[in-house]
Parts: structure tokens; sequence; C-alpha cells
């Protein structure tokens, strides 16, 4: 690891147990300095020029602190080195986590804008006004959701991982920890917000920006901090796992208790692992990690599988499960089989969790291919207006597909394609498609249900178009969780079968056993 010497302004290789400050900032569309694109140089040792406003700004708020060093990506990974820049990457939980205080630059759209207070101008002022012998003060809402900063994909694992944030806006300086918060204009009774032990605010006082700053933490939120990010732009598609990475790796190193593994972005979380569930294997955990879903669909990133996350971009993803985990797991069959194909073709198949670690390490970190074996039928997507509900978001797009020789049934699918696009839409219409049914849940003690995956056929693989779950209770079971239902071949809106017959629809559906190598 590299760092910036403040004071002599020189390029350094990381002392041991060092005190630095990192930089938080956007790179914009300034041209590049290629005298730092020498390869084969290095950059230890390298002198400073002089620098854009913020990098100074941020060099004078480190000595001011006496902060010795400080960490700007720009400079202090070699971009012109690709191995040092991947090893760099794969850190950046640990540069930012062990950084004394990350300074975040959130106003303006480059670096030369400067921080505010500094070389970046004089900031807005905060309105007042006084009536007889009061004083009424504006207490300038945070504005960091509406900067270029909070867009930009790669700054989101900066502030998440960050220990202590000190950001810098037009208005004023916010301070925020993982403990506690605070704002310039607001001057607050601090020893009443914090518990008694003063390790943190009571849970009584509002959090601040960063929500949630604690990534390992909880296993289960690993769709929060991936469904925040995913709402960030990229200057470059190929960077949508990269730049999530820290945040990956910091559930991974959590204990074994809460640790979430990922393939290509998709989360295999242990916690789930638990003899009340039948022992679920790291494949059963992977294929749950498949059921993320759009809530507002988006367009395909070519650069990663469209059974990923990663593999798409805008719209909006759901940010939890698409389903409780005892819905998946409880007398489930389990002759649902899925493996990963290495860049050299061969298949790999998943091992228990004791060798996943490994096998992880041993398996490319952006897999592009997966291969599942599983049953399968035909289908097609329609389109079906339903009164809306203000509880639940309906998806108007169904399934349609046979549920004997004479019968029909649609089944609602949240779809992964933007469809508010006519031409995408017609073309949507106009396709076939295959479900592949997953592990379902046939338990007498809860609701009968089965999930599974729409994908389309493009020659040598399928891709993925969406994701449905079928549930013989229906929609109002519950007025907030969001049930899919099942129509009849007019608009009446019922459960698809009776209470007790969805293992034996599923056995008697025509339906075939397919391998899907899905891309």
């Amino acid at each position: 690891m590299k760092v910036i010497d403040c004071e002599l302004r020189t390029i350094v290789a990381a002392p041991a147990d060092c005190q630095y400050a990192a930089l938080s900032y956007v790179w914009g569309e300034l041209p590049s300095d290629e005298t730092w694109k020498t390869a084969g140089e290095g950059i230890e040792g390298r002198k400073l020029p002089e620098l854009p406003d913020t990098i100074e700004d941020s060099m004078q708020i480190a000595r001011d602190l006496s902060i010795p060093y400080i960490w700007v990506d720009r400079y202090c990974i070699d971009q012109a080195n690709k191995v040092d820049k991947h090893r760099q990457i794969q850190q950046m939980d640990l540069i930012y986590s062990s950084a004394t205080l990350t300074i975040i630059a959130a106003a303006g759209e480059n670096p030369s804008y400067g921080l505010p207070g500094l070389s970046g101008g004089p900031r807005q002022g905060q309105h007042s006004l006084r009536i007889g012998d009061r004083l009424l003060v504006g207490t300038i809402p945070p504005v960091l959701s509406n900067s270029t900063w909070a867009s930009r994909g790669w700054t989101y694992q900066e502030g998440i991982l960050s220990r202590r944030r000190l950001i810098f806006t037009a208005q004023q300086m916010l301070y925020e920890c993982n403990g506690m918060h605070c704002t310039e204009s607001l001057v607050l009774p601090l020893d009443v917000l914090h518990t008694k032990s003063r390790h943190r605010f009571k849970t009584s006082v509002a959090l601040g920006y960063f929500e949630a700053k604690r990534p390992g933490s909880n296993a289960l939120d690993i769709m929060q901090y991936i469904s925040e990010y995913y709402q960030r732009h990229l200057s470059f598609d190929e960077d949508a796992l990269n730049a999530m990475r820290g945040v990956l790796q910091a559930f991974h190193k959590a204990p074994a208790s809460r640790r979430v593994y990922t393939v290509t972005g998709v989360p295999i979380c242990s916690i789930l692992y638990s003899k009340k569930y039948e022992n679920p294997t790291p494949a059963q955990l992977f294929l749950l990690g498949l059921l993320w879903y759009h809530v507002e669909g988006g367009i395909r990133r070519k650069h990663h599988p469209s059974w990923s996350w990663a593999g798409w971009k805008g719209g909006r993803l759901q940010s939890h499960s698409l389903l409780r985990r005892e819905w998946f797991f409880l007398s489930g069959p389990s002759d649902t089989t899925v493996s990963i194909e290495l860049t050299d073709g061969q298949l790999k198949e998943f091992p228990d969790f004791n060798d996943l670690s490994d096998f992880l390490s041993s398996i490319d970190y952006s897999a592009r291919y997966i291969h599942i074996e599983a049953w399968t039928i035909p289908c097609s997507i329609v389109h079906i207006t339903q009164k809306s509900s203000k509880f639940l978001q309906y998806s108007e797009f169904y399934i349609s597909f046979p549920i004997n020789d004479v019968d029909v049934g649609y089944l609602q699918t949240h779809l992964s394609i933007d469809t508010s696009d006519p031409i995408q839409r017609t073309n949507l219409l106009q396709k076939t498609y295959v479900v592949i049914f997953l592990p379902w849940e046939h338990s007498r003690k809860e609701p009968r249900r089965a999930f599974g995956l729409v994908v389309e056929d493009k020659g040598l693989f399928y891709e993925r178009v969406g994701c449905f779950e079928l549930s013989e209770v229906g929609v109002l079971r519950s007025a907030w969780w969001p049930h899919d239902v099942v129509l009849d071949s007019g608009d009446s809106k019922r459960d698809m079968i009776e209470r007790s017959s969805l293992s034996q629809w599923f056995y008697t559906i025509p339906k075939r056993r397919q391998k899907i190598r899905l891309g």
C-alpha cells in the first residue's frame, strides 16, 4: 500500500501502523495526467506536482488534524500496473476501514472544485430570522443524497466502509462515525443522545445519512447494500462488481455465524445453514441467492451474466429477498443441481461448507456461466392490467404456461427487463421462454409454494428474464408481502389450484428435465 506524505508531498510505502486519512471524491472528466501512467517505473518516491484543489485541500485538512499521511486512489494506486491495481481493488475494505478518517468531498463534480470553506470558496449561508428577542435559524438539511458524489458507484463502498467520515457539502461540514453523527449547523447535547457507555447514540435518535454502515454485522442485510449500490452510476459497466467488492469482502470476512460468500455478486448466506431447515447445501443457498428481483426493470450489462444483479443497470432492485428461507427449504425436493463453468470450459460443482472458501478462491471472481439441471416448462409472457393496491406493488406481466393438455395458467412474474420502452415491450410479448423450477416447499405446516426463473434461449446459452413465486394461498394473505397471484383464462383473480394440490399440480404439469447453460 502506498500513501502520500502530506509534509514531503511524496508517495511512500505505508509505514507499519501508519495513521492516514483517505479521500473519497468524484474523479470527473478531467484529462488524465500521463506522468502517472508510465508503465514499469512505479510510483513510490515520486514528488507530487501541484494537484487539483480538492486533493490539496484534503492534504491541508490532514495536516491540520496531525494526520501525517493521506491515501488518494488516483495517485496511490499505480494505474499502469494491472497487477497492483487489481490487488488494491481487492483491499478496498481494508484501506477505508483502516483509515483514521475519510474525507468526503460531496460538493462539486470534479477534483478541481475544492472543499467549500477552503479553496472551494465560501459556503452557502445559513438562513436566520430574528423576531423580537427570538432568533430562528435554519438547520440546513443534509443535501448529500442530491450530490454527484452520492450518485457515483465507486464512492458507495468508500462511504460505507469508513469508520469516521468528515463530509464537506456546499453548505456545511458533517461528521459521522459508526456510533454517532453531528452537523456543523446544529449543536446538540451529545451526552444526552448517547447511551451510558458512550459507544453510540441511543436507538431512539434518528440515523445519520449512512443508515446501513456496518456491512457484515447482519448477513440478511446484504440485499439492502446491493440494492442501494445498484442505484449508483458507473462510467464503465465492467466495474459493476469491482466497485462493490469491498462491501462484499466485508460480508465474506464476517464471523462464520454470519458470513456471506458470493459468486459474481450472488450471495450465499451461511447463516441459513441450519438443522431446522434440513441443512441446505451451498448449492441450494446459491440457488436461493438467484431469486433477487427488480421492482423496476433495467437493461443488460453484457460484461456480466444475466443471473447476477451485476449483469443489469437501471431500474430498481428489491431491497430484501424474494422469499423467506423457510419457504424455500422445508421438505422441498433437492433434485435441482447447479455447477460453475470455469474459463477453460470445465464444470465445477459446489462443495460442502468446509471447502467452500477454497472453492471460491479457485474460480473466476466474475464467473460467466452456470449450469442448472432442473424441471422446466415452456411459457410466453402476457400483459394483464390489474387494479392497483395501496399495500402491494403488482407486476402486470404474467407468464402463460400449460397446466394440462387443455388449461392454461397465468403467473405473475418479476421481470428484469425495462418494459417502459414500447419496442422492448413488443419484443418481450412475442418471444417464447423457459421456466426453470428451483427447490420448492410443500410442507404440511406452511402454505405450498413454488419458485423459479424465467429464461430466454440465446443460442449457445440462456439469459435470465425474470423470476417468480407461486403461492396457493393467494395475494391477500398478507397486506405487506408481495405475493404473486395466478389467474384463470378469464380476468377474474383466483388461486391457481386448491389449497392441498400444489404438489399434485407440479407432478402432473407437462414438463421435462433439462440442463440450462445460463449466462
